[in-house]
């Protein structure tokens, strides 16, 4: 069983209510503290009550005007201390200018679910998540998704790339990567 740990608060910060739920989704099955915002203003007027260790944000949205959002961030005394981590299109080729603005790490919009949690772990200095019961029995849909890229990641290290940055287990302590779902993982119980 991987041992407790501090609650970390992450901000989510997008326009596109699917990206928005589908990050909110993947992130709640590991137990963070989430909240999110649909623009740069509305998230800016949040940063004193919520205060988050982590920030993820969609840098090219018209409502969030993330490079504009993190510019004003990086001036706010707190602001400065928030990891970021920008969403871009993989193909726009806009990564450096995300990166220069202060970014400190990237995500492609069209992430894959283990991608997300690898770096919000990273981040946040964690190595081994295990999936909350009560997330694992609700979000069936969200934890094969998660499940299967994070065994598509472990392939691609077996045949030469990194390993995975951080280890999912399931309430049982089992490596997430050995589930394979079937009609009854909805009632997984605990051994």
């Amino acid at each position: 069983m991987c041992p407790r740990r501090k609650k970390k608060s992450v901000m989510i910060v997008d326009d596109d209510r699917g990206r928005r739920q589908k990050l909110y989704a993947v992130l709640r099955l590991t137990g963070f503290d989430l909240f999110s915002a649909t623009s740069g203003t509305e998230a800016m007027s949040k940063l004193p009550r919520e205060k988050p260790q982590l920030i993820v944000v969609n840098m090219f949205s018209v409502a969030v005007s993330g490079l504009d959002f993190l510019k004003e961030l990086r001036t706010y005394g707190m602001g400065q201390k928030i990891t970021v981590i920008g969403m871009v299109a993989e193909e726009s080729g806009d990564s450096k200018r995300v990166t220069s603005a202060g970014a400190d790490d990237l995500l492609d919009e069209n992430f894959a679910p283990y991608r997300l949690v690898e770096l919000v772990s990273k981040h946040m200095g964690i190595d081994k998540i295990e999936i909350r019961q009560d997330q694992f029995e609700k979000r069936r849909e969200i934890v094969e998704e998660l499940a299967e890229s994070y065994r598509e990641r472990r392939r691609k290290a077996k045949k030469g790339g990194v390993s995975p940055a951080v280890q999912l287990f399931l309430p049982d302590g089992k490596d997430l990567g050995t589930l394979l779902l079937t009609d009854d993982a909805g009632k997984h119980r605990r051994a």
